[in-house]
């Protein structure tokens, strides 16, 4: 078979890669859907009782976009979902799992596997965890790229503990 040959059918394959990470992992921040994460999720759960999650998300987010225009908004959440993932070490845990809530989504959820000196999260390390995110979030955002913006960005950081219940459904 001739390169002129497989060049279409390389070009179809990747084409189609494409059109399946568009649909599984956010374009402006880089960061897997929440679905994408099921199975290594349900894998940690297996040999542990619970694994920690932190939903964060920006009061006045809707009216930047309104405001400013979706560049100002995508500028925003990259800046974010950076400092989510360099939080990855430091605030949290390496093994940290990252997703957005949605492609194109404007909220974030950080699965904590264990705390940074390998014991199980408790609800008391959850919220040590959220707060030092929070503060690291918050003071990216009153940086001079961002601080001008009005509304003022608020960031919110929940936490919560999944465990593998079969009461509950995990989807």
């Amino acid at each position: 078979m001739s390169a002129a040959q497989t060049r279409p059918e390389t070009t179809r394959y990747r084409s189609r890669y494409l059109k399946l990470k568009s649909v599984l992992h956010d374009r402006a921040t880089g960061y897997p859907a929440i679905p994408v994460l099921l199975e290594q999720l349900r894998a940690q759960l297996d040999g542990r009782r619970s694994i920690g999650v932190l939903h964060v998300s920006l009061d006045n987010l809707a009216l930047v976009e309104s405001l400013y225009g979706w560049q100002v908004l995508d500028g925003v959440l990259c800046r974010i979902g950076l400092e989510i993932r360099e939080a990855c070490g430091e605030e949290l845990p390496k093994e940290t799992l990252l997703a957005i809530n949605a492609v194109a989504g404007d909220s974030f959820a950080v699965f904590v596997i264990e705390r940074t000196d390998g014991r199980e999260v408790d609800a008391g390390s959850m919220r040590s965890s959220g707060d030092a995110l929070r503060g690291r979030l918050q003071a990216a955002l009153a940086d001079d790229e961002f601080s001008g913006l009005g509304p003022q960005l608020n960031v919110r950081v929940g936490h919560a503990l999944l465990s593998r219940n079969p009461f509950y459904r995990f989807e």
